[in-house]
């Protein structure tokens, strides 16, 4: 029996103890004002606003900073910041500022070691739900998972 793995390293349970940790589960909840991805294997919880600060070049836009750090920056010259959550009717107000800010969020939830998987994500939609998704706001939720 390998005392490390608290199974013997031929067994079956030796291969999920080994998996387990090689798997990526994330569980976003998300809301207007905040994100919250919880990595379910380590516990490890990241809390942010899906803002995103955008600097503008001439025709060139390219993101700058993303949750803290963009509202941070409001107010400086050449720079924008957007939510793309922040909606009075719907979850999404503008679909490709939301899936940017929660590509880098969830890259930033993500262990930090050399072989990552492809995470399983589940999103729980926690605001603006009282009449039900529409078919748009539900197949962006799903095209934004797909990260």
């Amino acid at each position: 029996m390998d005392s490390r793995l608290g199974v013997h390293p031929f067994s079956p349970d030796a291969k999920q103890v080994v998996f387990k940790h090689l798997r990526n589960t994330l569980y976003i909840r998300i809301q207007a004002e905040r994100i919250a991805i919880l990595h379910v294997e380590s516990g490890r919880e990241l809390v942010d606003i899906p803002a995103l600060a955008i600097e503008t070049k001439g025709k060139q836009s390219d993101i700058v900073a993303v949750g803290q750090a963009a509202v941070a920056l409001a107010g400086t010259a050449n720079i924008s910041v957007c939510n793309g959550f922040r909606h009075p009717r719907t979850l999404l107000a503008d679909f490709i500022h939301a899936e940017r800010a929660l590509r880098y969020l969830v890259k930033q939830a993500l262990p930090k070691f050399g072989f990552v998987s492809s995470p399983v994500i589940i999103m729980h939609p926690q605001a603006l739900l009282e009449g039900g998704l529409t078919p748009a706001p539900r197949v962006k939720i799903v095209v934004a998972s797909n990260l």
